[in-house]
């Protein structure tokens, strides 16, 4: 295990398999790094925790094909709760929480993820395998936060020889439960962890456990889950939730509800302040600075509007605008996309709008989002062709 420290100070932990013994015959240098990224809520494990064997597997079957497989994950979740100063704890308060914890995951969501975590963890596995580009899988928010990080680093875009996006969520349409949800109904949820998973899984059976998770998931996302045998289900699922920050949750409603590939709206004015100040390595001093007039600019507009408002009006007066949304339109790196054609949180026309050049969009016929992970054809369907498109590109 590695661990990598972000800018900001949080610690991320990526595992990493240099080798395997079904391809023994190629050093080390020459196998090219790939980075593999989870998921909302979800960890590594997602990638690893098939009983169905390594060909079932989507890092064992990477590290089986040659490739130095890297699997990072994202701060908040059980693997990555550490920050290098001890004014910072990541422990499970849920609803409620000490100043130390408050402070740490008051910093955990996606904007934060795509700002400091992902630029460290691509610099720190470039230069640990000593290859000046890398390959970067994201499954999901995997895919998303690459986006986001691309958006305002060129260093990440040069660093990046090929992106793969399965699953890739940007504008996701809710069905099920969620789609009667709102930003307002997560806040209940407080501002720290979402559901402690250590405690759920230490006092509930593992097969009661994974049987309420994947009813969980028919029915507030309506997704069917019946790629992989029902036996596989407690392997999966109990290996599926690796935690997070409520936040990330409200960010992803904030996106579905307003449309917009935007970053999280901070409620909290200091948090908003801190967004727009241009600390953020490798940030694009243009996107900065359009952050910073939007921001004026809407400030300004609210002071002249309100002392004019009658009580009459007043309700109507915006007293918050949303961030404008990220610039997606210069990106320049390849760009291969797996979208399932029953996956209602990938838009395919979305997707190709995101995107300016250098991008490949597959629809994968009959596949939901959870098959990318877990389908029993998934190597046929979709991997083969991962490791067609690296060898062609790297």
């Amino acid at each position: 295990m590695h661990t990598v420290t972000a800018a900001d100070g949080y610690q991320v932990s990526v595992f990493r398999i240099p080798y395997s013994p079904r391809s023994p015959s190629i050093p080390q240098k020459n196998r090219c790094p790939v980075i593999v990224w989870h998921g909302l809520a979800i960890s590594s494990s997602a990638f690893v925790c098939s009983p169905g064997g390594p060909d079932h597997n989507l890092a064992l079957l990477l590290a089986d094909r040659g490739y130095d497989v890297w699997l990072a994950n994202s701060r908040g979740n059980m693997f990555s709760r550490s920050h290098r100063s001890p004014a910072y704890s990541g422990t499970d308060g849920f609803l409620f929480h000490l100043p130390c914890e408050r402070r740490y995951w008051s910093r955990v969501g996606m904007d934060e993820i795509a700002r400091w975590d992902v630029p460290a963890v691509v610099k720190y596995v470039c230069e640990r395998s000593q290859w000046k580009k890398c390959v970067y899988i994201g499954y999901s928010q995997g895919t998303a936060q690459m986006v986001m990080s691309a958006s305002l680093s060129e260093e990440v875009q040069e660093r990046v020889g090929l992106f793969i996006g399965l699953a890739p969520a940007l504008c996701p349409k809710l069905k099920g439960l969620g789609h009667h949800l709102s930003p307002n109904h997560m806040r209940i949820l407080g501002s720290g962890s979402f559901l402690p998973h250590a405690v759920m899984r230490a006092v509930i059976p593992h097969s009661v456990y994974a049987a309420m998770v994947h009813g969980a998931l028919q029915f507030v996302t309506g997704w069917k889950c019946t790629s992989y045998p029902k036996e596989w289900h407690t392997a999966l699922y109990t290996h599926l939730y690796g935690g997070g920050s409520v936040r990330n949750f409200i960010h992803w409603f904030q996106v579905a509800t307003n449309e917009s590939f935007a970053p999280h709206q901070h409620h909290d004015p200091y948090e908003f302040e801190e967004c727009i100040q241009g600390k953020e390595s490798g940030t694009s001093a243009l996107v900065v600075s359009a952050l910073k007039s939007a921001s004026t600019l809407f400030s300004a507009a609210d002071e002249l509007l309100l002392p004019i408002a009658t009580n009459s009006t007043l309700p109507f007066v915006p007293r918050h605008t949303p961030p404008p949304s990220y610039p997606t339109h210069h990106l320049h790196m390849p760009t291969l996309l797996f979208a399932g054609s029953d996956d209602n949180l990938s838009d395919v026309r979305q997707l190709r709008k995101c995107f300016s050049t250098n991008v490949e969009v597959r629809v994968v016929d009959g596949y939901g989002h959870m098959d990318f992970l877990w389908a029993v054809d998934a190597e046929k369907m979709v991997w083969n062709d991962i490791v067609s498109a690296i060898e062609e590109r790297m």
